[in-house]
């Protein structure tokens, strides 16, 4: 695209972007200038409600001001004011600076002074040349115009406070300058506050049940914790793998202690990034596809929890499901996974983030559970005790439900409604590999 057209059509944001003090972009029509209260003001040229219409004899053109709020334009109001006659206030043919032309301004035509004589001396109002289009964009210094005062007219009312307006203080435009001002803005940096006391203690264990038919190797799930942070990376079965080539799940919980701090929480850009490393090592020394879902619990009691998948997290608070992370998934049975060559990429997961109690438990798990156990079910079996029998009690039902041919359960739910084979009748589990991390804050 040629430069003077990406700056034809990026001018009305731009303009707004350089304008000193814009708080929101102006189009032409928006942008006010405000008068000065004046000892004596023009005799009207004609009056309809707080309109006015004045010539100014510096250029001889016609402009309308309004009383009440201090609005002048160059333009009529609205449709229907008064037509002004040409021959009153001289009729003279409307002037315009070369610098007011499209190219004058637009290349850096300068505006020029005009100081017309007065019968008294008054403070001066200024009309921007920014109001043109162009003017201000490239830099145009603004002109300064004094109307004829005359003494017997009436003043108007006193004008509000000036409104933002477009100067030669405004920076000089360049096509690199507008596309800065238009890039999307990088978010701020989170900050863990770590107040002197911890508002509660960490207890936290996991557990991991291979499908059946691959318990000689160990499955294709896999768990990792480290102090405060915790994840969930499910090997997807359908995927493509080379013989022995390390699974890329097993591969992104082995490198995660490489990627984060031992014991210190993460903040939720902090789980992006170290999620985002692992699955690149991950692309080029593993095989196979991973779910994942990643999680810390930081030092001011807050859980930031990423969710790329069909893995979940649930917050259990006084044995009802306070909150959970929302799945991720291209359409039914095809979630998000990291992968070598694959579209989908951490920063493409759920996010979440809730302020923890004493007394919460988190639990987070594979699909192997939450396709055959439901949220209060789950929820149903922590009822206190240690982290470890939490999570025991939880795979170890999840992998009953697997086997029973007439469970009814969320997965064989959701598979009559996608007519899946095998679960057209609406019931039975869904066997898997199970894996469980459970997080209790005492």
């Amino acid at each position: 695209m040629p430069r003077l057209l990406l700056l034809l059509l990026l001018a009305p944001a731009a303009r707004a972007f350089l304008a000193p003090g814009a708080s929101a972009p102006l189009s032409r029509s928006a942008a006010r200038t405000s008068l000065p209260r004046l000892s004596a003001a023009p005799t009207p040229l004609a009056n309809e409600g707080d309109w006015s219409a004045y010539r100014d004899p510096a250029t001889d053109v016609v402009y309308y001001f309004n009383g009440r709020t201090g609005e002048s334009l160059w333009e009529p109001p609205y449709d229907g004011f008064p037509s002004i006659a040409d021959e009153v206030g001289g009729g003279g043919a409307e002037s315009k600076d070369e610098g007011e032309g499209l190219f004058g301004s637009l290349f850096g035509g300068a505006a020029t002074e005009k100081t017309p004589e007065v019968v008294e001396e008054v403070p001066v109002e200024s009309k921007d040349e920014g109001e043109g289009l162009f003017g201000s964009l490239f830099g145009g210094a603004s002109k300064e115009k004094t109307p004829e005062v005359v003494k017997e007219a009436p003043a108007p009312a006193p004008a509000p406070a000036p409104a933002p307006s477009f100067s030669e203080k405004s920076a000089p435009l360049t096509v690199d300058g507008v596309l800065s001002f238009l890039k999307p803005k990088k978010a701020e940096e989170e900050i863990i506050v770590i107040p002197d006391s911890p508002p509660f203690s960490i207890e936290m264990s996991s557990r991991v049940l291979p499908h059946p038919e691959k318990i000689s190797w160990g499955g294709e799930d896999a768990v990792w914790s480290d102090g405060r942070s915790f994840a969930v990376f499910d090997g997807v079965s359908g995927a493509d793998k080379v013989d022995g080539v390390p699974l890329y799940s097993k591969t992104l919980a082995q490198k995660m202690p490489a990627f984060t701090t031992r014991g210190r929480g993460l903040t939720t850009s902090g789980l992006v990034a170290a999620l985002s490393d692992c699955a690149t090592f991950a692309d080029a020394a593993a095989t196979g596809a991973s779910t994942a879902l990643i999680a810390s619990v930081g030092e001011d009691g807050i859980l930031r929890a990423l969710s790329l998948g069909d893995s979940a997290l649930i917050v259990v608070r006084d044995g009802e499901v306070a909150a959970r992370t929302r799945d991720t998934s291209h359409y039914f049975d095809c979630p998000y996974q990291l992968a070598d060559g694959c579209r989908d990429r951490p920063k493409d997961g759920s996010r979440l983030k809730v302020e923890l109690r004493k007394g919460d438990v988190l639990v987070a798990a594979s699909d192997g559970v939450f396709d055959n156990l439901p949220d209060e079910v789950i929820a149903g079996e922590v009822k206190g005790g240690m982290p470890a029998a939490m999570a025991k009690s939880i795979t170890d039902l999840a992998r009953v439900v697997s086997l029973d041919d007439e469970a009814e359960t969320p997965y064989s739910t959701q598979g009559k409604k996608e007519r899946e084979p095998g679960f057209e009748s609406g019931v039975g589990g869904k066997v898997d590999d199970i894996s469980c991390v459970v997080v209790r804050c005492s």
